[in-house]
Order: structure tokens, then sequence, then C-alpha cells
């Protein structure tokens, strides 16, 4: 079913966060693709948008804790003009502040309703984008019961998971995949606060080594638990956390390309899982 953007809109494009296709024009429906720090550096511009935002502000929001230069954010800054059709003579749409940082002009891009998503490769019959619910805001499922069997806990987070993958099934027979989900297939770690369920393929041993690694284990706070598997294309994530606002377990799902950076995938868990 074709979707229409429903809010209106005075930008040239709009930009969904967590589509596989973030960047959409609003006049074409052109969706182009933009790697993770990108995308978070233009967000963080998005937010401040009229007003001179500092590079070191920027590298901040954008890579967190990672170590880079001002040679990555001035790649990225490039990367971003190049999708948007400006570069740095003309600066149509972003400003270069030497000293200073950077300003995205009023009426260029604007955060999308997140509660669409692009489908990447379909389009209807006119050539548009077709949108479907963004996976990222599905109901959350809240366990209410402070007493709830962790047992229990992780039979239900398992099932979820297991749904999940499930809805992905159309995409997954076009594909001549066999999608064989064995219990025996898992892998459950303990690691400091962090319940570990990974199955037991390469793929997702790698992400699990990563984010199970010290560095990353010091930003979880309080018990979390992860669900980790691999499909043809995307990693799927699954946490199970406790909500700092509802003081109720919560759960939310995730879907990153296999291209995507660890970097990016632990800040959203990061970010998200709390």
């Amino acid at each position: 079913m074709n979707v229409q953007i429903r809010s209106q809109c005075n930008a040239l494009w709009q930009l969904y966060p967590f589509a596989r296709e973030q960047l959409v024009n609003v006049k074409t429906r052109q969706a182009t693709k933009l790697k993770g720090p990108d995308c978070r550096v233009l967000e963080v511009l998005i937010e401040n948008k009229g007003q001179v935002v500092s590079k070191r502000e920027i590298l901040k929001s954008a890579w967190g804790e990672r170590v880079v230069s001002d040679a990555s954010l001035t790649q990225s800054i490039a990367q971003i003009r190049l999708a948007l059709g400006d570069n740095g003579k003309e600066q149509k749409y972003i400003k270069t502040l030497p000293s200073q940082g950077y300003l995205l002009y009023d009426n260029v891009v604007e955060m999308a309703d997140s509660e669409w998503e692009i489908e990447p490769g379909a389009a209807d019959g006119e050539g548009e984008h077709v949108l479907r619910p963004s996976v990222h805001n599905l109901p959350k499922l809240s366990v209410r019961t402070p007493t709830f069997n962790r047992k229990v806990k992780w039979l239900l987070l398992l099932l979820l998971m297991m749904l999940f993958v499930a809805q992905l099934s159309g995409i997954i027979n076009r594909l001549s995949f066999d999608w064989n989900l064995q219990v025996d297939d898992w892998v459950n770690v303990k690691r400091a606060s962090v319940n570990f369920l990974y199955q037991r393929e390469p793929a997702s041993e790698t992400l699990y080594h990563y984010l199970s690694s010290e560095k990353r284990l010091t930003g979880y706070q309080q018990p979390l638990d992860l669900v980790i598997s691999t499909g043809v294309s995307n990693y799927y994530v699954s946490c199970l956390y406790l909500n700092d606002h509802t003081g109720a377990d919560d759960v939310k799902n995730f879907t990153f390309s296999l291209q995507e950076s660890f970097y990016f995938i632990g800040g959203m868990i990061n970010d998200l899982c709390r």
C-alpha cells in the first residue's frame, strides 16, 4: 500500500534516521542512503538549523568518545552536501564559517515523522517510494509485574525476536533463503550487567564480541538483555531494559545493515535502551 508523507513539509528534504535510505527529496521522493556518522552529523545540523554549530559540538554528538580528526567531519559535510546537490564552493544549503563551524539554512532539511520509513527498492506505478510503518516505532512490550520471573522474560524475549524475524519472511522467501531458527543455535553469555543471547554464526558472534568488550560494557549502568541474530543482509538486535521514566521493563527492536559500523550500532543501543 502506498502512503504519502502526512505532515506538511516546507523543506526540500526530509530525514528518516532509522530508514535504510534516510534522506528523501520531498518533491521527487528520491531517497539517498547516508553513512551512519554522516546521518548523525546532519541530525545535529537540523537540530540547530539557522545557527552556527561548532566543529567540537558536532564531533562530540556524531562520534561520541571516539577520537577522530577534523578531516572526518570535513568529509562528512562534503558527503552531505553531495547528497543535497550542494558543494563547498556554492554552499547553497550548508555554510562553512572558518574557525567557527557550520550552519544549515532554514527550510532545507527537516526531521521526518518517525512513524514512517521508506521501503527500500519499492515504488508504486508512478515511481513514488512506498512508505511503511517504522519497525523502530512498534508498540513497546511493557512488563508491568516487578516480580516477573527472569526465565519467563527470556522466553518472552526469544518469542518476540522470532515474531520479529517472521515479519521478514516475505523478503526471505523471495531470496530463497531457508530460515531455520533453532534454540540449539543460540548462545547465552552473561557479561557484567548485560545478558547476551546471540545466534551461533560468524556475523552475530563478531557483533557480540564488539558489544561485550570492556570499553562498551562500561556504558551500561543497569541490567540489560540483548538478543543478536543475522539475516541475509541485516543484523537484528532486541534489547530488554528497565525504562528510567516508567520504572517498567521495555523492549526495543533494531534492524541494521550488515555494512553498518559497529560504533553506530553500539551508540544506538546505548542511547535508546535505557
